[in-house]
């Protein structure tokens, strides 16, 4: 089986693209091929079957071995994998979250390409409870300024808080957990000229990672509602920046960057 392995904004991911059905991946081998200390290394799997021309299905796995239904970053880093394979510019992938559109930019797809992804639409959800929003904020150690649930496919909460570098993510992550489920948590501040976003990211199955696409989706998704922001929104996280422009149709533009390919002795 041939990997390829990619990173956007040091979220990393290893690839492989099926040609001929013989990829039957399952959540062992994913935990193997990620854990960072016996095998290649990476916050996630992503295998995905060319289906014609420009086409494409995406499946997620994240480190633990637990399915995901999309990654904002793992979209771009597949879209340089296929690109890779096909010389196309765009791609249409049907993912367990539904048809995501991926567009090459500019850039080097042998080292550091922009991609643009057509994420699809955020869904608002219930606010938390009173009392979820204060177990968190006792985690958290600073009150929370604004708090919402939302999903582009997979589930997110964003919190804002003043300080997001003092808290310890980990811990109100791993509450986050117990107390919605299996979910992404973000802890957000909000540039109150309108213009962008910094962002911490707690992934489910993952832990804290230096980037995510959907939160950094959704997290802007919220700007507009909590503080009027509008147009494109920097989100700048520990592994970089991205820029979302939330609508109907959120899109998701920024860097991602081919590592190595890698050859395994055995299938999957």
């Amino acid at each position: 089986m041939r990997l390829s392995k990619h990173h956007a904004l040091a979220n990393d991911f290893l690839i492989g693209i099926d040609l001929d059905g013989s990829v039957a991946p399952d959540a062992s081998f994913a935990a193997a091929v990620c854990d960072r200390r016996r095998g290649l290394g990476a916050d996630g799997l992503i295998v995905g079957q060319v289906l014609g021309s420009g086409k494409a299905s995406f499946s997620l796995f994240n480190s633990d071995g637990s399915t995901a239904e999309i990654s904002g970053n793992g979209m771009r880093c597949f879209g340089q994998a296929l690109r890779r394979l096909e010389s196309l510019d765009v791609f249409e992938v049907d993912t367990l979250a539904g048809l995501r559109r991926i567009e090459y930019v500019e850039g080097d797809d042998e080292g550091e390409a922009i991609y643009r992804v057509s994420m699809g639409e955020v869904t608002i959800g219930d606010d938390p409870t009173n009392a979820i929003r204060k177990r968190l904020a006792v985690a958290a150690g600073a009150p929370i300024r604004a708090i919402g649930q939302a999903s582009i496919g997979n589930p997110h909460v964003v919190m804002e808080i003043d300080d997001i570098d003092a808290l310890d993510l980990d811990a109100v992550g791993e509450l986050a957990q117990d107390l919605f489920g299996p979910i992404n948590l973000h802890v957000v501040t909000l540039d109150h000229d309108a213009t962008s976003i910094r962002m911490r990211p707690y992934e489910r199955g993952v832990g804290a990672t230096e980037a995510c696409g959907t939160g950094a989706c959704v997290a802007a998704s919220f700007a507009p509602r909590w503080h009027g922001m509008e147009g494109a929104i920097l989100v700048e996280m520990p592994g970089g920046d991205v820029t979302v422009t939330p609508g109907s149709d959120v899109i998701l533009q920024g860097p991602t960057t081919f590592v190595a390919d890698i050859e395994l002795s055995e299938g999957l």
